[in-house]
């Protein structure tokens, strides 16, 4: 085993005994050193916080690649801080070699040895010597902000546009929007559709039943949710077109596509209003709810009380 740190609350490093006998005293000084510098970073801690997000993110490819260029960076930063000690690189990289020579690699991820990364390159890096170059105010300040937008950007947007469960249900607030002119078909059987279709100027749906066209127009997530239906509601098929009159046309291009989709879903309200002669209201129902249960005896099914929005019709 080569030496490492070990722990973050409290790191200690591991040396095995053996290896001491291959290292000249300049050598060991120069891996203590390195070690040193791996504590003072907290290395062990940015390694374990890196392996909750891989965890968390097994199936996301750049989450790996992070966690690569996290080893080679930190490995680099250490050796660049040995270095502005004043050791000799010659004596540092022949440290490196020797420890390469007679151990293993750590066989755990957070633990901080002195192997790790591309070796050729450190090598070359170590024995070229270069300054690293030091970030003045203004790049700290632009990574700091960058760091922060990459943060806050992804929480803020999904506050934004976060849809609670019980407002599902798109209920009109004030007067809902019309299409301009409306046609109402039965559909013919070979001619059922599946998809509500938009464009710059209509909306039309092709072959839907009435249940479909309903959920469509109130955004209702589930059957269960949409009660009181005639049995014809089920079973016959309507092709429905609307026109878009021409300002609100305009109106809506210049809407986000969630806030269209709304004023679309409006109007098939209105639709269904005038030409089906719809009405509608939302209660709160307690609908049985069963839970599968799992006991010494085998699995069984538990009633559970549960309270559901529901559009009465």
């Amino acid at each position: 085993m080569e030496s490492g740190i070990f722990g973050f609350c409290n790191p200690v490093l591991v040396w095995p005994c053996a290896i001491s006998k291959h290292l000249e005293p300049e050598h060991i000084e120069a891996i203590f050193a390195h070690e040193l510098r791996h504590v003072r970073r907290r290395d062990n801690l940015a390694a374990v916080l890196h392996m909750a997000v891989e965890a968390t993110f097994w199936f996301h490819p750049l989450v790996w690649w992070i966690g690569t260029r996290l080893v080679d960076e930190r490995e680099r930063a250490c050796d660049e801080g040995v270095l502005e000690t004043g050791k000799d690189p010659y004596i540092y990289a022949e440290s490196i070699l020797k420890i390469c020579a007679h151990c293993i690699a750590s066989p755990l991820s957070c633990v901080s040895g002195i192997t790790g990364a591309d070796l050729k390159k450190r090598i070359a890096q170590i024995m070229s010597s270069q300054p690293s170059r030091k970030l003045n105010v203004t790049k700290k300040v632009l990574l700091a902000t960058a760091a922060t937008a990459m943060i806050v950007a992804p929480l803020a947007y999904g506050l934004v546009h976060i849809v609670p469960m019980r407002s599902q249900l798109l209920e009109a607030t004030g007067p809902r929007p019309h299409f301009e002119v409306t046609t109402v078909k039965p559909a013919r059987t070979g001619d059922l559709g599946f998809d509500d279709n938009l464009g710059p100027t209509a909306y039309s749906s092709p072959g839907q039943s009435l249940r479909a066209i309903i959920k469509f127009a109130y955004r209702i997530p589930s059957n269960t949710q949409l009660i009181d239906l005639p049995a014809w509601a089920n079973h016959d098929h309507f092709d429905l077109q609307g026109k878009i009159e021409e300002a609100k046309v305009e109106e809506l291009k210049k809407l986000p596509w969630q806030d269209c989709t709304v004023q679309i879903r409006l109007m098939v309200q209105s639709l269904l209003a005038d030409r089906f002669h719809l009405k509608a209201h939302v209660e709160t129902r307690k609908l049985p709810v069963f839970a599968l249960v799992l006991d010494k005896g085998g699995s069984r099914m538990t009633e559970v009380s549960g309270v559901h929005p529901a559009y009465r019709l």
